[in-house]
């Protein structure tokens, strides 16, 4: 079990790879790789990813916000109350998710110590507190 799943687009592998790393240093449990096991279906594997995940980051950006993997991924995370949005482009969400207020990442290069790195992380301590 993941106490952080980040769903992302793969165009974002490496912005997500970057937050992966530095949220990990915290000592936090991430979900962020979609290589899926040999003889594991792809959809299993995240779904069982996703239910387990005590948190979950979505990284929204041009490519992302048409995914249907990511949208579907976000929308379970809303239902359970888990969902924390990322933006890393200037981009808007999609209209079911634009009421929730998302960490501005867009200039972030993962720098531990940036204002708004710390609004996310203050975030998900919250979250994880709740789960435990």
């Amino acid at each position: 079990m993941a106490d952080i799943f980040i769903s992302y687009a793969s165009k974002d592998r490496a912005r997500a790879g970057v937050l992966a790393q530095t949220l990990g240093a915290r000592g936090w449990s991430i979900w962020w790789d979609r290589e899926s096991p040999l003889g594991k279906s792809f959809d299993e594997f995240i779904e069982k990813a996703l239910a387990d995940a005590q948190c979950v980051v979505v990284l929204w950006s041009a490519v992302s916000i048409a995914s249907e993997w990511v949208r579907n991924e976000a929308s379970e995370a809303k239902r359970r109350g888990i969902l924390i949005p990322v933006f890393i482009e200037p981009v808007e969400a999609p209209l079911t998710f634009r009421l929730l207020n998302g960490a501005d990442l867009r200039d972030w290069r993962g720098d531990s110590e940036d204002g708004e790195f710390q609004r996310l992380v203050e975030r998900i301590e919250q979250l994880l507190a709740e789960r435990t």
